[in-house]
């Protein structure tokens, strides 16, 4: 466990948490960040555990519909069996006013290119009806959804369809995994 958190570039929890937890969480993450029904201007910031087949949620929703599509999203992740929903629901997180798609777009890129961790990264961003796509290379699987938290963040913002990649798990971190998709 430690030479894969190490290789992921994460921290080592206090409890035991296995490689098959860490992706639980990561596609757990990506699956809510991708929901519209997920609302909230906090969705970014709602945190995943996985200990095993059950997934715990925890920060604040914009409705009771958002909480219960939380769940939802999170038992549809392959191997997860039960949910525990700690989301707190509060009123403070109602998503903002409508922006343009060609605003939000200008937005997103701004906020990508901002993050330390992103700047790098080269990322082509296309919006419709305020969803969020996308596209390019990233170096790891947290890259992947640290963009998405980074692009849900944006006011405006109804979800984030992330498909960037590539994204190969055994190879994370070497030469081969930064090399574009062959054609």
């Amino acid at each position: 466990m430690l030479v894969a958190a190490a290789l992921l570039c994460l921290p080592i929890p206090a409890a035991a948490v296995t490689f098959t937890d860490w992706w639980t969480m990561a596609l757990t993450k990506m699956a809510l960040l991708a929901e519209p029904a997920v609302a909230g201007t906090e969705v970014d910031a709602i945190e995943v555990e996985a200990r095993g087949d059950v997934v715990t949620l925890r920060g604040r929703v914009a409705t009771e519909n958002a909480r219960a599509a939380a769940s939802a999203v999170a038992l549809h992740i392959p191997g997860v069996r039960a949910v525990n929903n700690d989301l707190r629901v509060d009123d403070d997180t109602a998503p903002a006013a409508r922006r343009s798609d060609g605003a939000l777009r200008t937005a997103v890129l701004r906020s990508l290119r901002r993050d330390a961790r992103l700047a790098r990264n080269p990322f082509n961003v296309t919006v419709e009806d305020g969803i969020v796509r996308l596209t390019g290379a990233v170096p790891s699987v947290w890259s992947r959804v640290r963009a998405s938290e980074v692009a849900r963040a944006v006011d405006g913002v109804v979800a984030v369809q992330n498909d960037a990649g590539p994204l190969t798990v055994a190879l994370e971190g070497s030469e081969l995994a930064l090399r574009p998709p062959r054609r």
